[in-house]
């Protein structure tokens, strides 16, 4: 498993575990995986998804689309 995270870094990973967080998104402190359930709607997938580029966007310097 620690191959997987061989050019991980520790300020990148506490970003976007942060990021998330404070917009109500929460993933796994290992492995970088969001928690899904049968209760999981396409709404809270979509979420995510969203959050995800608004993070890549302001690393990039980048807006959203």
């Amino acid at each position: 498993m620690a191959e997987i995270c061989v050019g991980c870094g520790f300020e990148l990973e506490r970003f976007l575990h942060l990021y998330a967080l404070n917009r109500g998104v929460l993933l796994t402190p290992f492995h970088n995986m969001a928690l899904m359930s049968p209760a999981t709607a396409e709404a809270d997938v979509d979420l995510h998804t969203k959050i995800f580029a608004e993070a890549a966007s302001e690393l990039t310097h980048k807006t959203s689309p």
